[in-house]
């Protein structure tokens, strides 16, 4: 009687088992890639996490990012760089080894062509970043560059004397006249 028993109670199927059977297909198995879909995204939920309390607890102690890197980030934030500017001007503290990268912001010289290696095919950005970042004049055509700024001749009016060819003689009173006294040889 006892097997009998247990043969009803076990082989019954639960209620929970009717509920659910609404709720299933006909396909009642999981393959694989759904196995490996779930996995991904629990993985990256906890990644997410463990990133998020490794930040939290980063600003909690006051470190955050890196000290010069925070440096260089807020001075790129302050002179209103674009995001792609930021990256170029990393890169070229990278190129010249420069342990702060702020200090591209302080030399000028670091902006020239011939200091930006394999980067100086963006040589006319980075100029104008340093017109920008240092205030420089803009650059001159080289046409202009070339030849030299001749001053603006004047015509002379006709209530002004006619300039003398004679070079000016200082008269001799002023030249030591009569003492004999002259204007001393320089």
């Amino acid at each position: 009687m006892r097997d009998l028993m247990n043969h009803i109670l076990f082989a019954a199927p639960s209620r929970l088992d009717s509920l659910s059977r609404g709720f299933r297909g006909r396909r009642m198995h999981l393959e694989m890639h759904d196995i490996v879909l779930g996995l991904a995204v629990v993985g990256l939920v906890a990644l997410a996490a463990w990133g998020l309390s490794y930040l939290l607890r980063m600003q909690e102690r006051g470190q955050g990012l890196a000290g010069p890197l925070r440096l260089f980030l807020a001075l790129c934030r302050e002179h209103g760089l674009k995001w792609s500017d930021q990256w170029l001007l990393y890169r070229v503290a990278k190129l010249q080894r420069l342990p702060d990268p702020a200090r591209l912001f302080l030399e000028p010289e670091r902006f020239q062509p011939i200091n930006l290696g394999p980067l100086a095919v963006h040589a006319p950005r980075m100029q104008a970043l340093a017109r920008r970042l240092f205030a420089l004049p803009p650059e001159e055509d080289s046409a202009e560059k070339a030849a030299p700024k001749a001053e603006p001749t004047r015509q002379p009016d006709a209530s002004e004397p006619a300039a003398s060819p004679l070079p000016l003689v200082a008269p001799p009173e002023i030249a030591g006249g009569a003492s004999g006294q002259g204007i001393p040889a320089g």
